[in-house]
């Protein structure tokens, strides 16, 4: 998968847990509904793209650790980058290795994440 905007709807969805509202952005669930002023005018997640940016991505890498995954992230050159998570509390703890040779670390993260939450 290519990094855009695809990649990035499903890193919010299936990573972030996030939901998204046509006019409003990608929220954390039941932000929407509980918060008349993002209703009123939008204050969710917009130009948010992790798998282009790192400022976005390291939040995938945050988001994994609260849950219980070690990552590590090695950039050789360009167009060689890795990315590995293990770990996770996903019911009982299992251990896992996702290992992904990208083009860039935002890219890189963003496919390791995807592979680790499947």
């Amino acid at each position: 998968m290519k990094a855009g905007r695809e990649l990035d709807a499903l890193i919010a969805e299936k990573v972030m847990g996030w939901e998204f509202h046509a006019n409003a952005g990608w929220y954390e669930p039941g932000m929407w509904e509980t918060n008349t002023a993002c209703r009123a005018a939008p204050c969710g997640v917009r130009g948010w793209r992790p798998s282009t940016r790192i400022q976005d991505a390291w939040q995938v890498v945050e988001k994994l650790m609260e849950k219980g995954w070690s990552c590590n992230i090695i950039y050789h050159d360009p167009g060689d980058c890795l990315c590995e998570f293990w770990g996770g509390k996903y019911g009982n703890k299992h251990w896992r290795e996702i290992v992904n040779h990208q083009p860039s670390i935002p890219l890189a993260i963003c496919l390791a994440a995807l592979k680790a939450v499947e």
